[in-house]
């Protein structure tokens, strides 16, 4: 496991992501022959949001990024479309029997658990 340290409010880790995924869409969109304005009309964007993705900006639009990934077909997950679809239907089904909510519980005492 990488070294996880908190620096300007993100993890390195996950800013060190953000940023490798930000190379791999300009690697595809240069690759595909695509500029950035007209990436940024098929993700719905700006060529300014298009340059902040290539950046690795962490403040861009998770949903934005995806999209831009799947354009130029990026696989997300190392999954392609029917893995990906498999695993959705398993992590709903997950996902309908997690609570809604969790709260703390409130303890007045410490729980002995060593058996």
């Amino acid at each position: 496991m990488t070294n996880i340290k908190a620096s300007n409010g993100f993890i390195s880790y996950a800013e060190d992501a953000v940023k490798v995924f930000g190379i791999m869409i300009r690697e595809k969109r240069i690759a595909k022959k695509m500029s950035q304005v007209e990436l940024a009309e098929r993700i719905g964007s700006s060529r300014k949001t298009v340059s902040a993705i290539e950046n690795g900006s962490p403040k861009t639009n998770i949903g934005t990024v995806f999209l831009a990934a799947a354009i130029l077909k990026i696989n997300l997950f190392d999954a392609d479309e029917r893995l990906m679809k498999n695993t959705m239907m398993n992590k709903n089904q997950i996902k309908a029997l997690l609570p809604k909510s969790v709260r703390k519980s409130i303890v007045a005492e410490k729980v002995n658990d060593d058996f």
